[in-house]
């Protein structure tokens, strides 16, 4: 009993710690100008590949779970 009682505690504790840190995490993460600049590069790639022409994206401003703004786009 007390371990069945120590598991279910453990997996309620985990789960309420990864709702709570996993978008804290990827808040401050898509805050960063560096990660910014990342995922436009990855996005340059993907949308060459599937337009079959050069993309080149100038600036990506992103405000977490709002807003992605693309600047310069070619």
């Amino acid at each position: 009993m007390k371990w069945s009682y120590r598991v279910i505690r453990i997996l309620l504790i985990t789960v309420i710690l990864l709702v709570a840190v996993v978008p804290a995490v990827l808040y401050v993460a898509l805050s960063l100008g560096s990660v910014q600049r990342r995922v436009a590069d990855r996005l340059e790639t993907e949308l060459s590949t599937l337009l079959g022409a050069e993309v080149s994206i100038g600036s990506l401003n992103i405000i977490p779970f709002s807003r992605a703004t693309l600047r310069h786009v070619a």
